[in-house]
């Protein structure tokens, strides 16, 4: 059953294109193809087709297709596709494997952890010799595989990967969408299968029988031009005496109202010469996907693996199954859909129920377990009860929707004075915590079990959950009394740390100098408690409510305390984040640069708020230092999908307003298009969040100023004056635009009224830059050039700020030029010109030289250079260092770990490189940096380093 490669006709256009890839890869070139098209058409022949190629041209072939019940199993398809096993011969493939067993350091996602590995497993693969990755089901995978997918495709720039994928039509997964989409726009191959037209048909059917006579040719056109369908057809009337062949021409002999009339029905014929045993093994196979293992088939059926081994060989013999050592699969889902078909709907539920428990007394695999689990009935058997009360909660962490679904059943099922509830129960607040989808039930689940178990510690501990559930729906009155519940049998160390979330919610309250009370009884309880993880929060906490100077004291303190502690890594990635604003805050800005480097390689096996707000507060701060190009990256980080819509947001708008700058309206518009906000010119801040209303105010600002209206800008930069105090100050940089264009407009009351708010809030006291940008405004409105020159010194110097040095310097130029000291306005005017040319601002070249040219200051010829675009000098300082390296050998994963970058930058950069120097791969790359480091030592250049 199933199509032979033999008999594949109809199709030399698309094996054209997919031979053209194999041989690229064989030549070091990667390739991505998309293989769209409905069920039986004939995809899985194709990709066949390939893959013999690709093996025999030397690739290694890797190979999985995803089915309904894997869906809800985050990594499951591409674990199968990579070969991923504890047993496996490669460290990376056990690591994995671990790692989706739940066997994972604390505070680690385990589907990030495991993506990474599995991104930096092709890497090493790809370094041995070319791989093809083929990838089918696309419409049945999981979400996380679908990313990694992605994230494959785009690196086949940079390795030698052909990755392929097929999909059926019309599927309502918008992330299935974006897949083909991006497999187009990278230069990949998207190719749509469509069914065979009759004359293909009719060489198909001459290939496996002979020249279709009249009739039969007409009986052959209810296959639709399906050749699965078609094959089976002719099978069928073969298998039945129904075709006499005479000459080389088949002719229908005998009655087709014998015929089957749909291919299901065909399917069903034929597995009928299969013997009763076998297909019933066969039907009670198909109920555990469309690829499972002998031994779990063995244990389901009641068969020794032996005699199961027989069964798969006459399965396969029928063309029902194909096999690879353990591993089994229907030769297509159209097949064993028939099979499950078989069995009725009512029976199939109560069959996955007790496959889940004699599947977990052989000790398969838990997700193996939990997938049957899921298909059973919505009543949980007692062995499941116990069995969900005594998993490992590192396990259910790899499958938090499975867990949170299965956890939920169980918990509605049992009473209170079930041995199993509490058990059940923590399990579940846990979990519900964990996915962050109903922080509500979290909450009301965990103060259940809190009341009413006995072990102080567990009823601790789900107080603590109760408290952040509650917390984090913004519900702080409720926190705030679930927090001051403290218990006598509550261990020191929960004790001191719900007196820190007690603290936390009294300054959401509005009642700070209670909370800073709390918070100091809760840092003495967590010091004598001894426990590194409580002291760490606490002080984090008091860092919060505390005054500027003693802030870092308490992060550096919780730092001390946690040390490199694996169940502290989200603290520790929350205390670095605080302490990055806190040294921005101070002024030190070499400071802040180290630590975002080691807070954003923490943040790699971290999903979640956190890691968001590394990634976030990264782009805020490139943006203000003028790495354009390095913030830009961020952008196009596949990981970026999967971080919170606020996050997205903010580093699309950052990106929107360095296109403005750079007289790139349409790709500015694009970028908030990509996040919804690119209809019209005026996006909506209905809901914005504070930080979200400045960036889209800058951005409606930007607009207005390189339209001519200085007085639209000046009304779009007010916003800052609307924001709490806190949100001002996380927004400084832009107090200084503001007052810029308060004296660009000559309107000094709201210049002043901008002074007034800087230097008079509380927030001002030991902060660099709300003090920074005061002084700058009071320079601007008294039209003071020294100081603007002092205080341009100042942003660079002290807070980083480059892009604002510039602007101040353009400032001090006009100011000077104004006076009639020429010289020196000619001097801040290059150097404000200089900056402007790195960035790429074309946009604030132009308004400077239309604003000093009246004064007859101009750019000399020699002030700037355009900026290249191609070739060598095209490339970032960052883009020839990693350059490089890569030219070294080195692979990405070396690379990131090198530069202390992120896997995916380092992606991003390659791919940057290879189209700036115009290369198609790695290998070039190498030969290309020889090329260059020998022609520029005979020139006596300073050589890439």
């Amino acid at each position: 059953m199933g199509l032979p490669t033999a008999a594949f006709v109809g199709r030399g256009p698309e094996l054209a294109v997919l031979n053209a890839l194999v041989a690229g890869v064989q030549a070091g070139r990667g390739g991505v193809a998309w293989i769209e098209g409905e069920p039986g058409v004939g995809k899985t022949a194709l990709v066949d087709l390939v893959a013999e190629q690709a093996a025999a041209a030397g690739c290694q072939v890797l190979r999985g297709a995803g089915d309904e019940l894997m869906e809800p199993f985050p990594l499951r398809l591409m674990a199968e596709c990579l070969r991923v096993s504890t047993h496996a011969v490669e460290e990376l493939r056990v690591r994995i494997a671990r790692l989706l067993q739940g066997d994972a350091d604390a505070g680690i996602d385990p589907v990030l952890a495991a993506s990474e590995l599995m991104l930096a497993l092709v890497d090493q693969l790809c370094m041995a010799g070319p791989v093809a990755l083929i990838v089918e089901d696309l419409h049945w995978s999981d979400e996380p595989s679908l990313l990694i997918w992605n994230r494959l495709a785009r690196s086949v720039d940079q390795i030698p990967l052909l990755l392929m994928g097929t999909c059926r039509p019309g599927s309502s997964r918008a992330a299935v969408g974006r897949l083909r989409a991006m497999a187009g726009s990278c230069g990949g191959v998207v190719l749509d299968v469509t069914p065979l037209v009759d004359t293909e048909v009719r060489q198909l059917a001459e290939r496996l029988v002979g020249q279709p006579g009249p009739r039969l040719s007409r009986e052959l056109e209810r296959a639709g031009g399906i050749p699965l369908y078609v094959h089976e057809l002719l099978e069928a009337l073969v298998r039945e005496g129904l075709v006499a062949i005479n000459a080389g021409v088949a002719e229908l002999t005998g009655d087709s109202q014998r015929l089957p009339r749909s291919l299901a029905e065909s399917i069903e014929r034929q597995l009928r010469f299969l013997p009763d045993s076998t297909l019933h093994s066969l039907r009670m196979a198909a109920l555990l996907g469309n690829e499972f293992r002998a031994r779990d088939w063995s244990a389901v059926i009641g068969l020794p693996v032996a005699e199961v081994t027989d069964v798969a060989s006459q399965a396969m013999a029928g063309g029902v199954l194909n096999g690879d050592g353990d591993r089994l699969q229907f030769r297509h889902e159209l097949i064993r859909q028939v099979l499950e078909g078989q069995t009725a709907p009512a029976l199939r539920s109560d069959l996955h129920a007790h496959f889940a428990s004699l599947l977990a007394a052989a000790g398969t695999r838990a997700d193996t377990v939990a997938r049957q689990l899921l298909a059973g009935p919505a009543v949980l058997d007692e062995w499941a009860l116990d069995w969900l009360a005594a998993a490992p909660q590192s396990l259910l962490y790899t499958a938090l929707g499975v867990s949170v679904d299965l956890l939920g059943r169980a918990f509605a099922q049992v009473s209170e004075d079930n041995p199993r509830w509490v058990a059940l129960g923590t399990r579940l607040a846990q979990v519900l915590l964990w996915s962050g989808r109903n922080d509500e039930e979290a909450c009301e689940v965990a103060a259940r079990v809190a009341a009413r178990v006995v072990d102080g510690e567990v009823a601790a501990r789900m107080q603590v959950i109760a408290v952040r559930a509650a917390g984090r729906q913004g519900r702080y009155e409720k926190a705030r009394t679930l927090a001051s519940v403290v218990d006598d049998r509550f261990p020191l160390r929960f004790r001191a740390q719900l007196g820190a979330w007690e603290a936390m919610t009294l300054a959401y309250l509005g009642r700070a100098d209670e909370g800073r009370r709390r918070v100091a009884e809760s840092v003495a309880d967590a010091e004598r408690s001894g426990d590194g993880l409580t002291i760490g929060h606490a002080h984090h906490v008091a860092a919060r409510l505390g005054d500027r100077r003693s802030a870092l004291q308490h992060l550096d303190a919780a730092l001390v305390a946690l040390g490199n502690d694996p169940e502290s890594l989200e603290l520790r990635l929350q205390l670095y984040s605080r302490r990055i604003e806190e040294l921005h805050r101070l002024g030190l800005s070499h400071e802040v640069q180290t630590t975002l480097a080691t807070t954003r390689r923490l943040a790699e096996g971290v999903a979640g708020y956190v890691a968001d707000w590394t990634t976030n507060l990264a782009a805020m701060i490139g943006y203000e230092r003028g790495d354009w190009d390095e913030m830009l990256l961020t952008v196009d980080d596949p990981g970026l999908e999967l971080s919170a819509t606020e996050v997205r947001v903010l580093i699309h708008e950052l990106a929107a307003m360095v296109a403005l700058r750079r007289e790139q309206p349409d790709r500015a518009q694009a970028y908030l298009a990509a996040v919804g906000m690119g209809k019209g010119p005026e996006p909506s801040l209905d809901n914005a969040t504070p930080d979200v209303i400045m960036y889209l105010s800058e951005i409606r600002a930007l607009q207005a100023e390189i339209s001519g209206d200085l007085r639209r800008a000046l009304e779009c930069r007010k916003a800052w004056l609307d924001l709490s105090e806190p949100d001002r100050h996380r927004n400084s940089s832009r107090i200084i635009d503001l007052g810029i264009s308060a004296a660009r407009a000559g309107d000094s009351a709201t210049g002043w009224q901008v002074v007034k708010a800087c230097l008079a809030n509380p927030y001002a006291d030991g902060d660099t830059p709300m003090t920074v940008a005061g002084n700058c405004c009071k320079a601007l409105l008294g039209d003071n050039a020294e100081e603007l020159l002092r205080q341009a010194e100042e942003c660079e110097q002290r807070v980083g700020w480059i892009v604002l040095r510039a602007q101040l310097l353009e400032e001090a130029a006009v100011r000077l030029a104004v006076t009639g000291d020429i010289a020196r306005a000619r001097t801040a005017f290059t150097d404000a010109v200089r900056i402007y040319d790195r960035l790429g601002a074309t946009w604030d070249l132009r308004r400077a030289d239309q604003r000093l040219r009246q004064y007859g200051i101009r750019r000399g010829p020699h002030t700037l250079h355009r900026r290249a675009t191609t070739g060598w000098t095209a490339l970032t300082p960052a883009e020839l260092r990693v350059a490089q390296l890569v030219a070294g050998g080195m692979s990405n994963p070396g690379v990131a770990k090198e530069l202390y970058l992120s896997r995916s930058t380092v992606q991003t950069h390659v791919s940057n490189i290879l189209a700036k120097l115009q290369l198609r791969s790695r290998v070039q790359l190498a030969r290309e940096f020889d090329r260059h480091e020998s022609e520029a030592r005979a020139a006596g250049r300073p050589e890439p380093s």
